[in-house]
């Protein structure tokens, strides 16, 4: 399921008459305890761009559970060569196609490449997520991915 933000919240949030509506789902869904949200680079990045572009939407202040699978990457080989294409070449053996990453996200609507692009990203994060051991060597000490999730404002992943 894609959401389109530019339409529904609009540039002020409010635009269009469903911000609020948007807000609620978003909501449920974002800090829903059984749902494992997974991301990459979504704490540093994502997340900080959302609560930005959109800070009258509750929904991006606090999202949980949530595991960053970057940290991961991060913890296991250092920040050099820490990307989401490079995490799924080597889990699959080929790396993601980003050629639309980089494009026009605003412009409606959107193309075909870019609705592929966005739901290649996320649907591609369970299926490295499982892949990944549930322990690992040192550095984290045998905890695994597990120990990386976050459970609500500083809780948890380090």
């Amino acid at each position: 399921m894609i959401f389109d933000l530019i339409w529904a919240a609009g540039e002020e949030g409010e635009a269009n008459g469903h911000a609020a509506e948007l807000d609620k789902v978003l909501t449920l869904l974002f800090r829903e305890d059984s749902l494992l949200k997974i991301g990459f680079d979504f704490i540093r990045n994502d997340l900080k761009k959302l609560a930005a572009s959109y800070p009258k939407l509750a929904a991006f202040k606090s999202i949980a559970p949530l595991l960053d699978l970057s940290e991961w990457r991060e913890r296991l080989q250092g920040r050099q060569n820490n990307s989401l294409r490079s995490l799924a070449e080597r889990c699959f053996g080929r790396g993601l196609d980003k050629a639309e990453q980089m494009s026009d996200w605003e412009r409606r609507p959107l193309s075909e490449a870019q609705l592929h692009y966005a739901a290649l990203d996320a649907a591609v994060l369970p299926l490295i997520l499982a892949e990944l051991p549930t322990h690992s060597p040192p550095p984290l000490n045998g905890a695994g991915w597990v120990s990386l999730v976050r459970f609500g404002p500083g809780e948890g992943g380090g």
